[in-house]
C-alpha cells in the first residue's frame, strides 16, 4: 500500500506565504510520468525488436558496426573481410528497408 503525507491543518495560516500542496497528488502526478516513460520505451523495446526481424544476419553485423559502434567503412570491410563496394551496398540495403519500416510503424515514431 502507498500513503503520503496529507496538509497539516493544525498548523497556523502564515501570511504571504505559499499554500501548501497536496503531497498524494504531487506523488501521483510523479507515478504518473514515470509511468507514461515506462510506456514510451516498452513501445522502443517492441519496435526495436520488429527491426532486427526485417535485417539479414549479415546486414545485423553492418547495422550494429556502422550505426552502434560508429566504425568506418573501411574497418568493417576488414573486420568482416568483404569489399567496401560490398558494405556499402548493405548500407544501401539497410537504408532502403528503414525507410519501408518507418512507413509501416509510422503511428509508433
Amino acid at each position: 500500500m502507498y500513503a503520503a503525507q496529507g496538509i497539516d491543518y493544525s498548523k497556523p495560516n502564515v501570511q504571504h506565504s505559499t499554500p501548501q500542496f497536496d503531497k498524494i497528488t504531487i506523488d501521483l502526478d510523479r507515478i504518473d510520468r514515470i509511468e507514461k516513460k515506462i510506456a514510451y520505451y516498452e513501445s522502443f523495446n517492441v519496435l526495436w525488436d520488429k527491426w532486427q526481424k526485417k535485417m539479414t544476419p549479415r546486414e545485423t553485423d553492418v547495422f550494429h558496426k556502422r550505426y552502434m559502434q560508429d566504425k568506418a567503412v573501411v574497418d568493417i570491410s576488414v573486420e568482416l573481410q568483404v569489399s567496401n563496394v560490398r558494405i556499402y551496398g548493405l548500407i544501401g540495403q539497410l537504408e532502403a528497408k528503414y525507410e519501408e519500416f518507418t512507413k509501416e510503424n509510422s503511428q509508433y515514431l
